[in-house]
């Protein structure tokens, strides 16, 4: 099996729901009460970690002599634009 890049949206979001359910482990331990306001605003802000992280990795630049054989041969046979 061959390596795959990090999918940093779905580690941000594993991390934040693994924190949650620590956090509901410690409230039902110990007694103390945590203020769930905080999860909503939280999460907005890690997904956007996660976008910013993924759109900043992609690649945005064309190659204009990325083209294989084949899509060489059909862009050769489309017909000229009309003018």
């Amino acid at each position: 099996m061959h390596a795959h890049d990090t999918d940093w949206f779905s580690l941000v979001s594993g991390a934040f729901f693994l924190l949650i359910g620590a956090g509901a482990i410690i409230s039902a331990e110990t007694g103390l009460w945590l203020d769930g306001r905080w999860i909503g605003p939280t999460l907005l802000a890690l997904m956007a970690v996660g976008i910013v992280a993924g759109i900043r990795k992609r690649d945005v630049s064309p190659d204009s002599g990325a083209l294989t054989a084949d899509e060489q041969r059909a862009m050769a046979e489309l017909p000229e634009p009309p003018q």
